[in-house]
């Protein structure tokens, strides 16, 4: 038997590279982060359970199947800042910069493996940067 869905609550935890406190909730079984822990991260997360609540307990939308890869990685490094050194984000950016010049416009769910490979391939075949 299913276990029924609860109200999403606000958790925290610690940043394991920053030790900063960060706030993050589950929604419909995905990891919804929310910033440093305090007022603003509380607010956004008020937002977020009040769309939820409006949708009848659920954040899928149309909104989900328009989402590009750039749309994807942009949220990703939205995040990483928050959780990663700024040499690390850094780091995160240049590598992710290939796939958003390639497929910035494509729909993050056509997204797969025959667009790794071509990456892989150009990055392959670009000179070494050291």
């Amino acid at each position: 038997m299913p276990r029924p869905k609860g109200v999403p609550r606000l958790l925290t935890r610690r940043s394991p590279s920053t030790g900063a406190l960060l706030a993050h909730a589950y929604f419909d079984g995905r990891f919804f982060s929310f910033g440093h822990a305090g007022a603003e991260a509380t607010q956004k997360f008020l937002r977020t359970l009040a769309e939820w609540s409006a949708n009848g307990g659920s954040l899928r939308s149309a909104k989900d199947e328009e989402l590009t890869v750039e749309g994807v990685v942009s949220r990703f490094l939205e995040n990483a800042v928050q959780e990663y050194r700024e040499v690390e984000v850094y780091k995160l950016r240049r590598a992710l910069d290939l796939v958003v010049q390639e497929f910035q416009f494509l729909p993050a769910a056509k997204f797969d493996v025959v667009c790794l490979e071509n990456i892989q391939r150009r990055l392959a075949n670009q000179p070494c940067s050291i």
